[in-house]
């Protein structure tokens, strides 16, 4: 063999490199979650370094023994406190665990989750609906935010004349 000798870990142990730090595990603890990129032997595939026999991620360290709690917890996920929200979130979305995790993180963070509002069913209440609700969304918006204050001012001007 032209390999060179690499001690192998068991066949049921990976080796995960995160940025030059090794974390060792089961493989039946990656395989609870196999919608995630360490749960999916395919996904995970493309990050395994033959020479070292280990998956080498670039990733931000401190944010992965979190990670790797979530697998071993069976789906427990706690942001380090030396890891800012951003990257916890950015961590999250890169190992794919889900949407369910993500809002359970949110949660535990202190976000409150929004309740979805039905849209009126009268098309002119809609409209109307989204207009204050979202006006960004709108087409009209960028005359609504002129009309609004003009008005305002214009009023305030007439009344200022009348007393």
């Amino acid at each position: 063999s032209l390999l060179p000798f690499c001690p192998s870990p068991r066949p049921s142990q990976v080796v995960i490199n995160i940025s030059g730090l090794r974390f060792e595990t089961q493989l039946k603890t990656l395989s609870q979650f196999p919608e995630t990129l360490l749960g999916d032997p395919k996904k995970r595939m493309r990050y395994f370094d033959p020479l070292r026999n280990e998956y080498f991620f670039d990733r931000n360290r401190p944010s992965f023994d979190a990670i790797l709690y979530y697998y071993q917890s069976g789906g427990r996920l706690r942001r380090p406190v030396n890891v800012t929200l951003d990257i916890f979130s950015e961590e999250i979305r890169f190992y794919e665990l889900g949407e369910e995790a993500i809002e359970m993180f949110r949660e535990d963070e202190g976000f409150i989750k929004e309740e979805e509002r039905p849209l009126p069913d009268n098309e002119f209440q809609r409209q109307v609906w989204l207009l204050f609700e979202y006006p960004e969304s709108s087409g009209p918006c960028p005359s609504w935010t002129m009309i609004v204050p003009l008005t305002c001012a214009w009023t305030f001007l007439i009344q200022r004349k009348l007393t």
